[in-house]
């Protein structure tokens, strides 16, 4: 079957969705909202639903969550909460194979947003030096530095490989 593209109101892009996401989201309150007619593109990329209910409240219905609650199997996790990602990191491809739980704190390591003052992820800056230190996990007590370098570049490779290296992890 192919897959279906929905126009978004406020954007030319389209969100992408499989048959059977089509079809749930076709019957029933979905349909009765006209959720597929009325999706935005909201302001972090994702497609939602959004409507007033009364003077004071908002329903907010964010699409790629719903598929991945109906769809996507949930994998255990004791040791933190889960979020919705995209393997090939476009919101609007809701296609069940691009479509993955993950946790919080892996996805804040896969992030390159830094507020590091050096500009790089993993660095930071020590007097003239920059330092290079990578977390095991989210508990802060799990910092390995791995060493000083003259220039931000070379603390920011030593992150990358110790990423590969000690957490299997490519970037994205």
């Amino acid at each position: 079957m192919p897959l279906y593209k929905i126009p978004l109101k406020n954007d030319l892009a389209n969100v992408i969705i499989e048959p059977e996401a089509y079809e749930f989201f076709s019957k029933g309150y979905y349909s009765e909202i006209k959720l597929l007619q009325n999706l935005r593109r909201h302001s972090n990329g994702y497609a939602v639903f959004q409507r007033s209910i009364g003077k004071k409240k908002t329903e907010t219905i964010y699409l790629h969550k719903v598929i991945a609650e109906k769809w996507i199997v949930k994998p255990r996790n004791p040791k933190g909460s889960l979020v919705v990602t995209f393997h090939d990191g476009n919101p609007l491809n809701l296609r069940f194979e691009n479509i993955v739980w993950r946790t919080r704190s892996f996805v804040a390591r896969m992030s390159d947003k830094t507020h590091a003052k050096s500009g790089f992820k993993g660095v930071h800056i020590d007097g003239n030096r920059f330092v290079a230190t990578i977390y095991m996990n989210s508990d802060p007590s799990s910092r390995i530095t791995l060493g000083r370098f003259d220039t931000a570049e070379e603390a920011s490779e030593a992150y990358k490989k110790a990423r590969r290296e000690m957490l299997g992890e490519e970037e994205e």
